[in-house]
């Protein structure tokens, strides 16, 4: 994707030249086709779904770094490949279950972006529990992770993911659908979580514990005279 949080959406608007692909994930220049298909009497099922008999100046795009094909109808709606395309894999490092809750909140974003936000906010009660060892409130445990020494981007990427999970379920707080972009938004704040809190410090963790034997010894000596002074 253009970034962890950063999404453009696909469109058929030939005034945006590139967009984030949902086929391979790349900000990319999109090439536009136009066609005008007033005729045909049977067009292939590009989706699963009824068969679309009639297609009126469809545009199709194509992914200048994959060639991948973007499906749109007159009213900008993408009818091909799936809307949960556009939404980022869970990260490598989320644990099984937390995978298996983000990937059941992708499939359902582009149905009920309502439901996909509250989902994402159990996910992140999970991995809250996961991290602290502890199960409670989502914001009692932000509070001991951040006691904890946790980054502040992190404690903040939190609290967003929390609050606006908590606002999709309630009518009038946030609408998120008609807000697409919010949507893409707490998926890519919960990997960077993940990120910034499991993966970042288990790399670290295993370059330095390959540091030659004398060189870790040498640290431990110099941590244990430092904590004398």
């Amino acid at each position: 994707m253009s970034g962890m949080l950063s999404f453009v959406k696909p469109t058929s608007d030939s005034s945006v030249g590139a967009f984030d692909c949902p086929y391979c994930g790349a900000f990319a220049q999109q090439l536009v086709v136009n066609v005008n298909a007033s005729t045909v009497t049977q067009a292939p099922t590009i989706y699963s779904g009824a068969p679309m008999t009639r297609i009126r100046n469809m545009t199709i795009r194509e992914c200048c770094v994959c060639g991948g094909l973007c499906f749109f109808d007159s009213g900008d709606r993408l009818l091909f490949p799936p809307t949960d395309a556009n939404i980022p894999l869970p990260h490598k490092d989320m644990s099984p279950d937390i995978q298996n809750q983000y990937l059941e909140a992708r499939s359902v974003a582009g149905v009920s972006p309502r439901a996909a936000g509250a989902l994402i906010r159990l996910a992140l009660q999970m991995l809250c529990e996961e991290l602290t060892g502890t199960k409670g409130s989502i914001n009692q445990m932000i509070g001991t992770l951040q006691t904890a020494g946790v980054p502040d981007r992190v404690i903040k990427a939190m609290d967003i993911l929390r609050i606006t999970g908590n606002r999709a379920v309630h009518p009038g707080q946030l609408n998120m659908e008609e807000d697409p972009i919010t949507v893409h938004k707490i998926f890519g704040l919960l990997n960077l979580i993940v990120d910034e809190a499991i993966a970042k410090p288990r790399e670290i963790e295993a370059l330095y514990d390959e540091l030659p034997e004398g060189a870790l010894f040498a640290i431990k000596d110099r941590d244990r005279k430092s904590n004398l002074k």
